[in-house]
């Protein structure tokens, strides 16, 4: 379990913040919506195709919510290798 501190949300412009997030055992890269002078998780529902048409997955017949997230691994040093990766990518661009 991560300390809190190390979950500070990273602000990456006026409304959008970025931070690391691990739950159960899986590291994610989670989006962040900034307001009302706090920071909040953005959340999305998955959709999927029926018959030509974008549909809501429904769970109990109630729309799925998960937090906007990248998956980045499912240990911390394959995470770190990913945003390794990431970083050395950024750096080599022109």
């Amino acid at each position: 379990m991560m300390d809190p501190i190390e979950k500070q949300w990273i602000p990456i412009s006026t409304y959008d913040s970025v931070r690391i997030d691990e739950y159960n055992g899986k590291w994610s890269l989670q989006l962040g919506k900034r307001g009302d002078n706090d920071t909040y998780t953005a959340w999305t529902c998955p959709q999927k195709w029926v018959d030509g048409e974008k549909s809501l997955l429904k769970k109990n017949g109630e729309p799925i919510f998960v937090p906007l997230s990248i998956p980045l691994g499912d240990s911390k040093e394959k995470a770190l290798k990913v945003v390794g990766s990431i970083y050395n990518q950024l750096k080599a661009m022109k």
